[in-house]
């Protein structure tokens, strides 16, 4: 796969809603073998955000 040589409106819309959101971050990779994408955050903030009535 060969990675793009922009970076489009879905890949900065998620690195930037997580960004703000959860305190996280997304990394996209293009890789020989398909797409990666690994995403980071603590896990307080995710567990908050799922929480009923957050």
């Amino acid at each position: 796969m060969v990675a793009p040589s922009t970076r489009g409106f879905g890949t900065r819309l998620t690195e930037s809603v997580l960004a703000f959101e959860v305190q996280a971050r997304a990394e996209l990779r293009f890789e020989p073998d398909g797409a990666v994408c690994v995403f980071a955050a603590p896990l307080i903030a995710v567990r908050a955000v799922g929480e009923v009535g957050s």
